[in-house]
């Protein structure tokens, strides 16, 4: 191999390289946001039994 074209192999493999770390990143990424999108529907869910408790504790409390 002559010094140019090891040079052009050597650029080739770090973007390789790159791509795969980008490619882990983003996947990384997807994973947090199905995650936090997770989190955000247990709160949410917690808050909406929490407002249905408080709900069903008034309407008991008012007809006895």
């Amino acid at each position: 191999m002559s010094g140019a074209s090891l040079k052009v192999f050597r650029v080739k493999e770090e973007l390789s390289l790159w791509q795969s770390y980008i490619y882990k990143l983003s996947i990384l990424m997807i994973q947090l946001k199905t995650l936090h999108r997770k989190v955000l529907m247990m709160r949410l869910g917690l808050r909406v039994t929490m407002t249905l408790q408080v709900h069903n504790g008034l309407t008991q409390s008012i007809s006895k």
